[in-house]
């Protein structure tokens, strides 16, 4: 016995199985004509539409805000319409809010089961540091001077009012600096405190209001 098929739109549209594996690219409604051949005599049947291709779920990603920016902000990325969504964040919302940087996509699922993987969104989060270090240790002797140094970034501003890179500390204080950088990101650093031993003996010298 033998058997022949055709397979409009499919790939491959001819075989000679008798249980064809057939690929369809395009969607749309698709003819199949079967010829058997049995005891010697072929017969064929044509079934008009019986293969109904759906069209997959729109896997685009809209993405409200902008792909990178500055830490504490975030953006919001909105699939497409369908029935079921699996982030790989692990989210099964339509949208999402992303405030980390890393890959993001979707598979969706639509009422007919058909799935559809997004292409991937990269997100960058700029996230500056502001540290102040400084040389040796934080208390100085009188008419001794100290100097703080912010990491390198595009602009400081000291609580001195400083704009510099480094400032040249004189006296006991709480001394902090917020910088920017070239993406227009700030960051504030930790308060670094400095004592200058005069200070520190009259603090100590000083007699309690208990006493």
């Amino acid at each position: 016995d033998s058997v022949s098929w055709y397979f409009e739109g499919g790939t491959p549209q001819y075989s000679n199985e008798h249980s064809p594996s057939i690929m369809y690219q395009d969607t749309g409604k698709f003819d199949v004509l079967m010829s058997a051949k049995l005891n010697g005599i072929w017969d064929t049947i044509s079934i008009l539409n019986l293969i109904d291709v759906y069209p997959l779920p729109n896997s685009n990603v809209l993405n409200s805000g902008s792909s990178s920016f500055c830490h504490g902000d975030s953006t919001i990325l909105i699939a497409g319409e369908a029935e079921h969504f699996v982030w790989n964040n692990g989210d099964n919302s339509q949208s999402i809010t992303v405030d980390s940087a890393g890959m993001y996509f979707v598979e969706l699922t639509d009422s007919l089961g058909c799935t559809n993987l997004s292409d991937p969104i990269e997100i960058t989060v700029w996230d500056p540091k502001a540290e102040i270090s400084h040389e040796g240790d934080s208390i100085i002797c009188a008419e001794e001077s100290i100097v703080l140094s912010a990491l390198v970034a595009n602009t400081y501003l000291w609580s001195t009012g400083d704009t510099t890179q480094s400032i040249i500390v004189e006296s006991s204080g709480v001394y902090v600096v917020t910088i920017t950088d070239l993406n227009g990101c700030f960051a504030n650093s930790s308060p670094s405190e400095i004592i200058q031993a005069d200070s520190l003996f009259a603090m100590i010298s000083s007699p309690s209001s208990n006493i």
